[in-house]
């Protein structure tokens, strides 16, 4: 279960001060842990993560209610992409994991664009819109380093750069 998230990376996805992400998650166990000894961190899901802030707020309150138009339609896509990163997770081979994270690679591509029209929809910054996506982009593409058993540049290369080996295919 590769898809988690650690404080600073939540921080940044949540567009959420770090310490008001520690403190929603101060006494929810982390869905995973990741190093070994001391160094040992806890890795949330974003689902996680966002439940424990809205308990942490009034909704009322909260800049994003959960109601807008793109809720349901982002909350779909990202259950979409967690499963069918679940379903690569199991697969028997590394050739079969490798190429099922390149054909889920499209589920990114998605959730990232609706991201983009969520930022437009809330009258965000052009730039902020984009930097948001390029970060949950490499976010949520670094899942899949560890099942396929690539390098960080190898996951570049192969899902990322598809777009280009298609075109040159065809």
């Amino acid at each position: 279960m590769k898809h988690t998230f650690s404080l600073n990376a939540l921080s940044e996805v949540l567009e959420r001060d770090r310490r008001t992400i520690t403190k929603a998650l101060r006494h929810i166990e982390p869905d995973t842990y990741e190093g070994k000894g001391a160094k040992k961190q806890g890795r949330w899901k974003m689902q996680t993560a966002i439940d424990a802030l809205a308990a942490l707020e009034p909704k009322r309150q909260q800049h994003n209610t959960g109601d807008g138009p793109f809720e349901a339609v982002l909350d779909a896509a990202q259950s979409d992409f967690e499963r069918a990163l679940d379903v690569m997770e199991k697969l028997p081979t590394l050739e079969q994991r490798r190429q099922r994270s390149i054909e889920i690679a499209d589920l990114v591509d998605h959730f990232v664009d609706l991201m983009k029209q969520r930022g437009e929809a809330d009258n965000l910054h052009p730039q902020h819109i984009e930097l948001l996506g390029q970060t949950i982009y490499r976010l949520m593409i670094m899942n899949f380093a560890e099942p396929c058993g690539w390098t960080q540049q190898e996951v570049w290369h192969h899902v990322v750069c598809r777009h280009d080996a298609e075109e040159k295919a065809a």
